[in-house]
């Protein structure tokens, strides 16, 4: 078998490009046990739990969808430290893999490998340490444009009939790609809700297209294997929860306190995060791109309604990720694979303008200056760094002490927002609430069942990692229960340590 050259050269560089996109975790394979950031550690703290028997949602608190602490429990059982980091790896890998698919569709294979550069270059300012449900929501995301872009492409992969075929139907009841794109949508839908703006208006938009075109058989099919793939997710997902008598709690974290939680930030906070996504440079010029088609094609009807389709999709997309109010870097990685077809549009248009070879390879040059260098060299020189001059093993005063004074089977308290003590003691919370905020400043309820958890279970050690001065009947009630449940402090250093004293 002949082995084209170029097809590999072009594996590696996709290879080399996700390395040094996972370089940026603190869970790569060249650190010893970094700390992970906030959110990372709470869902390696319950992947970390599920492979102890516990249950998420009924045993742990956390409001993220189910798919997020799988991926986590299955890093656990790979390794407790690093094995997140090659699912991150994988997943980073597809990710990047059907942007270049994408970008292929329209270009080049050394240009769609310059668009893969310039559409991910953002990455750098929003993978914030990884393990987030964005991140992982990255390869579903990027099959499921790729389809939809194919579908509006060459509709005859998808439909038994076409415009050259109106007397006779050949018709089948499965297609296998819009099978994979139902458990896409199905994927996301259990990482986190706000995430599927594609499923949303292409499938809206494979509506439009079967009626204008008759194609009701066509139409049905299309929705048979959808839901198919749809439901092959779901399924196994409600019979777990189920199962295991979590289903009631899965409803109240992950779609009752989710609704709350996207509901309590004021709009003023909703339009600041919305300005601040939409404004970056790339993302307005993703859209004055899409405009532009529009406006030039407007005659082509499905052209224009693919682009009109298109335009809402990236409008909808920066809406959802604005809609809590809370302006977190990670939420934006939802926005990289909407700028692979802007990008790339940008060279099918220089393209056909025949631009000289002079000019092309000066436009070249200045993308390559302006997007590309700065940051995919930081993202060298990073690596290079992790690589070689590695760090001493993340430790404190803290988790000694922990690990010192108490046993294994013993558990804690953290009162904060820092499973990481969990997860590097190997000590697990008293209370189903393993942090507290922000959520304990938005329910009285898990007020209550928190501090009612540390009466019962009376844990020997409690770390304060969070300062109250923003909530002072907060920290009254906090300071009275530690008086009252005879906790005595420790030390202060980078956390606070109190011990409670038998009488």
């Amino acid at each position: 078998m002949r082995i084209n050259r170029n097809n590999i050269l072009v594996l590696f560089c996709l290879l080399f490009i996700t390395f040094l996109i996972c370089m940026l975790s603190p869970l790569d394979i060249f650190t010893f046990n970094a700390a992970s950031w906030i959110d990372s550690s709470v869902f390696k703290y319950i992947g970390w739990q599920m492979a102890e028997g516990q249950i998420p949602y009924l045993d742990m608190f956390d409001h993220k969808g189910l798919l997020i602490y799988f991926i986590n429990y299955i890093g656990y059982i790979i390794s407790p430290h690093r094995g997140v980091w090659f699912i991150e790896f994988i997943f980073m890998f597809i990710t990047v893999l059907f942007a270049y698919k994408i970008a292929r569709k329209f270009a080049s294979k050394p240009i769609s490998m310059l668009i893969v550069l310039i559409a991910l270059a953002p990455i750098y300012d929003y993978f914030e340490g990884g393990n987030f449900t964005e991140e992982y929501a990255l390869p579903f995301q990027m099959i499921a444009l790729y389809i939809f872009i194919d579908f509006f492409k060459n509709p005859y992969k998808y439909m038994s009939r076409g415009d050259n075929y109106k007397s006779k139907v050949n018709f089948k009841f499965f297609n296998i790609l819009v099978f994979i794109n139902g458990i896409c949508m199905g994927c996301v839908l259990f990482l986190r809700p706000n995430m599927i703006s594609i499923w949303i208006v292409f499938c809206l938009m494979v509506l439009i297209y079967c009626i204008l075109k008759k194609y009701y058989l066509e139409l049905l099919k299309f929705f048979i294997s959808f839901f198919t793939g749809l439901l092959i997710v779901i399924i196994p997902m409600i019979i777990y929860l189920v199962l295991n008598s979590a289903f009631k709690a899965f409803i109240d974290d992950y779609i009752l306190f989710n609704m709350m939680y996207a509901t309590d930030r004021k709009i003023s906070f909703i339009m600041d995060v919305f300005s601040e996504f939409f404004t970056t440079p790339i993302i307005i010029f993703s859209f004055v791109v899409i405009c532009s088609k529009i406006y030039l094609q407007i005659k082509n009807k499905e052209n224009f309604y693919f682009n009109v389709g298109y335009l809402i999709y990236m409008f909808l997309t920066v809406v959802l990720i604005s809609m809590s109010g809370r302006m977190y870097n990670h939420y934006a990685m939802t926005l990289l694979p909407m700028l692979i077809y802007p990008i790339s549009l940008l060279f099918v248009y220089f393209n056909k303008i025949k631009l000289k070879d002079e000019f092309m390879t000066m436009i070249v040059v200045i993308l390559i200056t302006v997007f590309v260098a700065p940051t995919w060299s930081k993202l060298l020189f990073n690596s290079i760094v992790d690589i070689v001059d590695k760090d001493e093993p993340y430790t404190n005063r803290t988790i000694e002490y922990v690990k010192a004074n108490t046993d294994e089977d013993d558990k804690i308290s953290v009162w904060g927002n820092n499973n990481v003590i969990y997860n590097f003691t190997k000590r697990s919370s008293v209370s189903k609430y393993s942090y507290q905020f922000s959520i304990i400043a938005m329910s009285e309820k898990i007020e209550k069942e928190y501090f009612a958890d540390l009466k019962k279970n009376k844990p020997k050690i409690i770390v304060d990692g969070q300062p109250l001065d923003e909530y002072p009947d907060l920290a009254e009630k906090w300071s009275k229960f530690l008086k009252d449940n005879n906790y005595e402090l420790v030390f202060e250093d980078s956390y606070t340590v109190y011990e409670r004293k038998d009488k």
